[in-house]
């Protein structure tokens, strides 16, 4: 059953309770997506607050949303530009929000200044390489003793391909069987491939254009780490190069090895890891279904095909 969305006024007392803001306190409903986001507006200052949804499949406990937590919070102090949580009057990150189906955790952010640029200029590509590239080497440093789930091939492929099949054997559908010699190609190509050093680490998990927003004077803020956990590197890179136009790219990748040094054989892994990204991406929302409490619309299935025969085109 979805979990309710929680009226913004029914937030405003706990806001006043658990934080040290400045009154008057505003609470808005921006958007429900994986998680509950409102903006919360405070003496002139404004601030995100997430209500977590329960029942993803990559989150096992509130071990998880304290690892995140915890890291965003190291990375900003380490000079990362991130948003990062802000603490509750009694110094912890993580809070509980009452609801009609039990408690929720939730966790107030600073508010990524800026805006989303979309297409990025090659000026706005080296400063988020620059800052892709000292996150993932910051994040090297970071320790904590909650756990926090791995972006590998379960989940990058495994768990998406049983929940397209699962969609097809109820809507009586065929067609996805056809493509499984082109997925066992790509976890070859990941599987036989060995990334050394800190290829695989902490990563964001979701570096797409709207996780990054740009002020007019300055470089970027990262925010919306709810996917990340441990990784390739390299996958992340797959996710940013998505969005980047070749010069933007050339110029990403210019200014993120002047950071971190990216191997030959890391970089070519690069184009499998934005096909198989393509794939996850559509079972990560199939996932999402059970917890929203709705169904994928009619042409899932048909969608379903038609991203597959365009990963299969693809190169890499």
């Amino acid at each position: 059953m979805s979990k309710p969305i929680l009226e913004p006024d029914a937030l405003t007392p706990l806001l006043e309770r658990e934080y040290d803001l400045t009154p008057p306190i505003t609470c808005e409903l921006i958007r429900r997506g994986f998680n509950d986001h409102y903006r919360v507006r405070s003496g002139g200052e404004s601030a995100i607050l997430r209500v977590y949804l329960h029942g993803k499949y990559y989150i096992a406990s509130t071990a998880d949303f304290r690892f995140e937590l915890e890291l965003l919070d190291f990375l900003a102090r380490r000079g990362v530009s991130v948003a990062h949580p802000l603490p509750r009057r009694d110094g912890s990150l993580l809070g509980t929000t009452d609801s009609e189906t039990g408690g929720r955790a939730s966790a107030l952010f600073t508010t990524a200044a800026g805006k989303e640029a979309d297409p990025l200029t090659p000026e706005q590509a080296r400063s988020l390489g620059e800052t892709v590239g000292a996150f993932h080497v910051t994040a090297n440093e970071f320790h904590s003793p909650h756990r926090r789930y791995h972006l590998d091939l379960e989940s990058l492929l495994d768990r998406p391909l049983r929940e397209m099949e699962a969609l097809f054997r109820q809507r009586e559908r065929e067609g996805l069987q056809l493509y499984r010699p082109m997925v066992a190609e790509l976890r070859r190509r990941v599987c036989e491939t060995e990334v050394a050093g800190d290829g695989y680490g902490i990563i964001h998990g979701d570096l797409h254009g709207r996780n990054f927003h740009f002020t007019e004077a300055g470089g970027p803020t990262l925010f919306d780490f709810d996917h990340g956990g441990f990784g390739w590197r390299a996958y992340d890179l797959a996710v940013c190069r998505l969005c980047l136009s070749e010069q933007a790219w050339g110029a990403f990748l210019e200014t993120y090895q002047s950071v971190r040094a990216i191997s030959d054989t890391e970089l070519a892994l690069i184009p499998t890891f934005a096909r198989i990204r393509r794939i996850w991406d559509t079972g990560d929302i199939l996932a999402m279904h059970a917890v929203w409490g709705d169904e994928p619309d009619a042409t899932a299935c048909d969608e379903i095909l038609e991203m597959l025969e365009q990963v299969s085109r693809a190169d890499g």
